[in-house]
């Protein structure tokens, strides 16, 4: 396998040796590194004979290769081209580029082979996005350190505070289950700044998940530290990783005021903003928030930690909007609801603080729309997808109109809970039995004077029938509180 790899290599270096540094550093990771399928593909130039492909990267690092005078593109309206397989070769003044098309019956790849006269590559970096995908707050992180490791992969342009924080990034981006670079398994400087910050426990998670990193139960370390490194009291360590990697972003453009129509961006900003103090929110895009007691029983839906909750009659409630864009030839609006039941002498966070788990006292929803560069029109639709957010927000129910236009996936409580519902009633059968027997025994025996009755009557068969009663009648509370809770919803 290194044999054909080498070859290959030899070959590529032969042949690519008259084009410039950048195009040659990108045909080399098109074949050897990133050998996806191509699907941005656009002609350009004078008569539009070059061909643009765009590498299948990040959004904080895009790269396009402009093949001059191509030839030889397989036909279609959308294809897609992969390079696993393919080859660089030279013939006289023009290069030829091989590959495969996607298979359109499975197992079937149709073999193609672009001719060129010279390439050029462009790239461009933006700010790296702090944004979660699943929600949990070590996303962020997550997703942070990945787009910069790929920069730097790549060799793509980095910044001295950047490269000051790639060992640190490089740990970071371990603590996903199916991240698939240079894994060492090994997390000093998260332990480090752990311990520091006085995290024991989170020390000892850490050094579980070391201790099992290459094993069979990886998987369930790495749950175990998911759920422990996102709670609530570990934020003070998430936010000074947060607040480096963020000044080390400073200095990069965001990707999508570079590239989307400002004036396009201008009114969805404007529209935004506008709509939500009209309900009643205060601040400035992106972030608005609310302050006001959150009235009725609500039954949440899951949270990213795969737990819903009963909450509701709090008076110390606060509710934020935060508004998240992207462009990748559209313009996209992620808005990301949270809820914060603060107690007694806790501050309001942002809408980040609304990523950890706090046991049902941090909530965080998403609802996403996105517009063409030429449908202004759809403008208009923004209004209900606030409107969405805006519910999510402050746990109110949608209607059915609102859940079948809605573009986002929210993770909904099961129907039917009564597996986990019987158990569990079971469960505080069993211990108020073992509180409660006890008591009554005793309380009998001193009834009759004589405390040798004690183990008589904790013994005596009579208790029998009253446990699966019990049970039963537990079992129903829980169900009417359920029932109850969904109501109580509905009618909002």
């Amino acid at each position: 396998m290194e044999d054909i790899r080498a070859k290959r290599e030899a070959s590529f270096a032969q042949a690519a040796a008259g084009l410039d540094e950048k195009a040659r550093s990108m045909l080399h990771d098109m074949l050897f590194n990133d050998p996806f399928y191509y699907g941005d593909i656009e002609w350009s130039g004078e008569n539009g004979v070059d061909l643009v492909l765009e590498s299948p990267g990040c959004e904080s690092y895009r790269r396009h290769l402009t093949l001059c005078n191509a030839s030889g593109l397989p036909e279609g309206d959308y294809v897609w081209l992969c390079f696993e397989d393919g080859e660089l070769l030279r013939d006289g003044k023009d290069y030829i580029l091989t590959g495969q098309t996607s298979p359109e019956v499975e197992g079937e790849q149709t073999p193609f082979a672009i001719r060129f006269s010279d390439a050029k590559a462009v790239s461009h970096v933006y700010r790296a996005g702090l944004s979660a995908a699943y929600g949990r707050a070590w996303d962020v992180l997550w997703g942070a350190a990945e787009q910069i490791l790929y920069r730097a992969d790549a060799e793509g342009p980095l910044n001295e505070k950047e490269r000051a924080l790639l060992p640190l990034l490089r740990e970071i981006y371990q603590l996903k289950p199916w991240a698939f670079e240079k894994l060492t398994g090994r997390f000093p400087l998260l332990k480090e700044r752990a311990a520091r910050f006085g995290y024991r426990g989170l020390v000892r998670s850490i050094e579980k998940l070391e201790a099992g990193f290459f094993g069979k139960w990886k998987q369930v370390r790495f749950n175990q530290l998911t759920l422990t490194i996102n709670r609530l009291e570990y934020e003070p360590l998430w936010r000074e990783l947060f607040e480096q990697i963020t000044d080390s972003q400073a200095e990069y453009p965001s990707c999508t005021e570079a590239e989307c129509s400002p004036k396009l961006l201008k009114r969805v900003r404007d529209a935004v903003e506008r709509r939500l103090h009209s309900y009643g929110y205060s601040g400035t895009y992106p972030d608005f928030y609310k302050r006001e007691p959150l009235r009725g029983i609500h039954h949440t839906v899951l949270t990213p930690y795969f737990q819903d909750y009963i909450v509701g009659l709090h008076k110390n409630t606060a509710y934020r909007i935060h508004c998240r864009e992207s462009y990748c030839g559209e313009l996209r609006l992620a808005l990301l609801s949270g809820t914060e039941l603060l107690r007694r002498g806790e501050e309001m966070g942002d809408i980040y603080s609304c990523m950890f788990h706090a046991n049902g006292r941090r909530l965080l929803r998403e609802t996403e729309w996105s517009i063409s560069m030429d449908d202004a029109a759809s403008l208009s639709k923004l209004e209900r997808q606030l409107r969405i957010a805006v519910k999510r927000a402050e746990l109110k129910n949608l209607d059915k109109d609102e859940q079948e236009k809605s573009a986002s996936c929210q993770l909904k409580p099961p129907k039917k809970m009564l597996r986990p519902l019987l158990w569990l009633s079971g469960l505080w059968t069993v211990m108020w039995f073992a509180l409660f027997m006890p008591l009554a025994s005793l309380g009998f025996a001193l009834m009759t004077g004589d405390i040798r009755n004690f183990t008589e009557i904790l013994t005596d068969p009579i208790w029998l029938p009253f446990f699966p009663g019990t049970w039963l009648a537990m079992f129903l509370l829980m169900l009417l509180c359920q029932k109850l809770a969904r109501s109580a919803n509905r009618k909002k």
